[in-house]
């Protein structure tokens, strides 16, 4: 083999052959297929589907503003409660508290009470642990008056056989929770929020009545005992100007 050879192998190269068809048939459907595979791409891929478009992180919060009033009838007298008195504590983490019942017992001091859940016959029957139970501390002595353990705590202690039904404060179904829901997509350095149309209800406005029953249940259901319930804001945002949409979905969960 000589060096014309060797060189010749190296530097070789190959050719794709093209043949050409003339059958009116079969150039139909070679065409076809690549308007049909073409129209995919562009209509929905790119404009249907928004294949071009790219994702952002978002930054958000949420507040919230409760309004309204509710009412209660405690040994005879009525008691009106405004959205703070309901509203308690005033702020918990991603969360607020709506108080639905609410038993009284007035005129608590600290001291020694019997835990009315805590039954004995002798003090050996409360022993003294150093944990907090659910109304104080056991002292380690028996209550023989009332045949149950004394507690160091807050008292006196709330009756276990209240009539629930008899301390529902009414009217906080009708009270009205704004909530207010701001998105920055820092990528496109944009704000959002929900309330630029306005107040509209159970979109950025909800009644308590209201939101219970987009779970599914009736507030009366509730009421007495309570439940937990989580809203969720969803951000799906487009900021093409031709197709513009930027409005959260709100969705409730039991």
């Amino acid at each position: 083999m000589t060096c014309v050879d060797v060189l010749n192998g190296l530097l070789s190269y190959t050719t794709i052959k093209l043949v050409k068809i003339e059958d009116w048939r079969l150039g139909s459907i070679h065409y076809l297929i690549q308007f049909l595979i073409l129209v995919y791409v562009v209509v929905y891929v790119i404009f249907f589907d928004s294949g071009y478009q790219g994702t952002s992180e978002v930054v958000g919060t949420t507040t919230w503003k409760v309004k309204g009033s509710a009412s209660q009838i405690y040994n005879g007298s009525l008691i009106i409660y405004d959205a703070i008195d309901v509203i308690q504590p005033a702020t918990e983490v991603n969360a607020i508290f709506a108080t639905t019942n609410s038993i009284i017992t007035p005129e608590q001091t600290r001291g020694v009470w019997p835990d009315p859940e805590l039954e004995c016959k002798s003090n050996t029957d409360c022993p003294v642990s150093g944990t907090y139970e659910e109304w104080g501390v056991s002292v380690g002595v028996c209550n023989q008056s009332t045949k149950t353990c004394d507690v160091q705590g807050w008292g006196p202690i709330e009756p276990i056989d209240v009539d629930l039904e008899s301390t529902v404060l009414s009217g906080v179904g009708n009270m009205t929770i704004l909530v207010r829901a701001n998105a920055f997509f820092t990528k496109y350095n944009k704000r959002r929020d929900n309330i630029g149309d306005g107040l509209k209800l159970n979109q950025n406005l909800f009644s308590f009545d209201q939101i219970v029953k987009n779970t599914g249940y009736s507030f009366d259901q509730v009421v007495e005992r309570g439940c937990i319930i989580a809203i969720e804001v969803q951000w799906n945002c487009g900021f093409d100007p031709w197709s513009y949409k930027c409005k959260p979905s709100s969705y409730i969960y039991p």
